[in-house]
């Protein structure tokens, strides 16, 4: 069973607090946590648990969880599309088709997602509340765009 949350935090304050507390009401006690890239998951994960030691040992859980398809693509699964590249942005579409892409998601990036948080949530008073929800809307977008084609690649290995 595969159940969808989200947390964006929309304000200028620390929001390590609000997401480790976000995470362990939404990922729940069982279950694989797949994470693309688990090195850098588990390490945010360790961290967030250092800091707010009343999520710690859910937090863990989480770690202990972790499964992580990206070796299996690089030790496994090549195909000229990736063009050198695993990241999910090249494997997805290469593997999935078309449809896996990136194109027209106005954050189709880990780059232009950071731009956009920081203009959303420290933008000068100057960046109307119209323009903060399209950021939010955009992120939302592109992190829901990440989690369905992470879900497609996992699909993929299974069906191999």
């Amino acid at each position: 069973v595969r159940e969808v949350a989200a947390y964006l935090h929309g304000d200028a304050g620390d929001p390590r607090a609000p997401l480790a507390a976000a995470l362990v009401k939404a990922i729940g006690s069982k279950g694989s946590v797949v994470a693309y890239n688990q090195g850098f998951e588990a390490r945010v994960l360790n961290e967030l648990s250092e800091l707010f030691p009343e999520h710690a040992k859910k937090l863990s859980t989480v770690v202990d969880r972790l499964v992580d398809p990206l070796p299996i693509f690089r030790s496994f699964v090549y195909d000229a599309e990736f063009m050198g590249s695993f990241s999910i942005k090249s494997v997805a579409p290469a593997l999935l088709g078309a449809k896996a892409g990136y194109e027209g998601l106005v954050v189709g990036d880990g780059q232009a997602a950071q731009i956009a948080f920081s203009e959303m949530v420290f933008g000068s008073d100057a960046v109307s509340g119209a323009r903060r929800a399209g950021l939010r809307a955009a992120l939302l977008d592109y992190c829901r765009k990440d989690t369905e084609e992470m879900a497609g690649l996992v699909a993929w290995l299974f069906a191999k």
